[in-house]
């Protein structure tokens, strides 16, 4: 977004009632929401001497006229979901527009230049007046901070190319954490299945009466070496289930520390 761009047809018109003219603007940018929040697209448009915003639901008047001689400073304002552009008038700071959190960057450098023609000074637009540091330009996502590499924006095809290709000297190891990630899940199905069993064949009193799932189990009658081998068999799946859990992890740092010396 730039902080100087083409009028519509219809505020040129209305600049023109207002009696100024499309060359001696100096700074012309749109906003997203009016005053009230609601999506209708509002310009602010500024010459040296003054300051103008047009709606562009009725364009024929300036719905605010501002000369910078009334003003003492201007300044952008955060407010709940979006922000609002203010000039100092009178000792009391006047909402000019306001902007959604997309282009809060963009009015923020509005209102240093603002600043300047209100001093009096040229205006002078640099690469950081046009183009959001913390703007991915691929995917156009606000980023945490500037340079970040957006998620959006990686080619997922290449990205996996380059991992498969990383990880072809380490394909045993790679086999191996795959291997063990599946008994890792597999694990964690058995231990449900398990305190399902115990609930319902061994704490329940009236179990003696139901049909056992496990055939070998039938024949065990004692409630107690029933529980006592339930709870064995959860006890030995989480340790095998943890075991392998650590083994994965200390395979994949292995693998991860030589592929970031490769």
């Amino acid at each position: 977004m730039k902080l100087t761009n083409e009028l519509p047809p219809a505020i040129s018109d209305g600049l023109r009632q207002a009696g100024s003219d499309t060359g001696d603007i100096a700074l012309s940018i749109a906003t997203d929401i009016n005053l009230i929040g609601q999506y209708v697209r509002q310009w602010v448009v500024a010459s040296s001497t003054t300051l103008w915003v047009f709606d562009e639901e009725t364009p024929q008047k300036a719905a605010l006229t501002l000369a910078f001689s009334e003003t003492k400073e201007f300044r952008t304002m955060a407010v709940y979901g979006s922000g609002l552009l203010q000039a100092k008038v009178n000792g009391i700071w006047l909402d000019i527009v306001r902007y959604s959190n997309r282009t809060k960057y963009h009015f923020g450098r509005l209102a240093k230049q603002l600043e300047n023609l209100r001093e009096g000074k040229k205006l002078e637009f640099g690469p950081d007046d046009e183009v959001d540091p913390r703007r991915c330009a691929v995917s156009g996502v606000i980023l945490e901070y500037p340079g970040q590499l957006s998620p959006f924006a990686v080619k997922h095809g290449a990205a996996l190319s380059r991992v498969m290709q990383l990880m072809r000297p380490y394909w045993p190891a790679a086999f191996m954490m795959m291997v063990l990630l599946v008994v890792a899940v597999a694990l964690d199905m058995i231990a449900p299945r398990l305190i399902q069993y115990l609930i319902d064949h061994v704490l329940d009193p009236k179990s003696s009466g139901k049909s056992q799932p496990f055939a070998f189990l039938a024949e065990l009658k004692n409630p107690t070496y029933l529980l006592l081998l339930v709870v064995g068999a959860y006890a030995i799946a989480q340790v095998l289930r943890a075991a392998a859990t650590v083994l994965n992890g200390r395979i994949a740092s292995r693998v991860g520390t030589s592929i970031s010396f490769d």
